[in-house]
């Protein structure tokens, strides 16, 4: 269980990061 939470938790940040990434690239534009 601990695995697949790690594994959950990590691609929530991922796409979290990937948001704000790809918000202050819409900003910048």
């Amino acid at each position: 269980a601990p695995l697949v939470t790690q594994l959950d938790l990590h691609r929530h940040f991922y796409a979290l990061g990937a948001g704000v990434i790809e918000e202050v690239r819409v900003q910048r534009d």
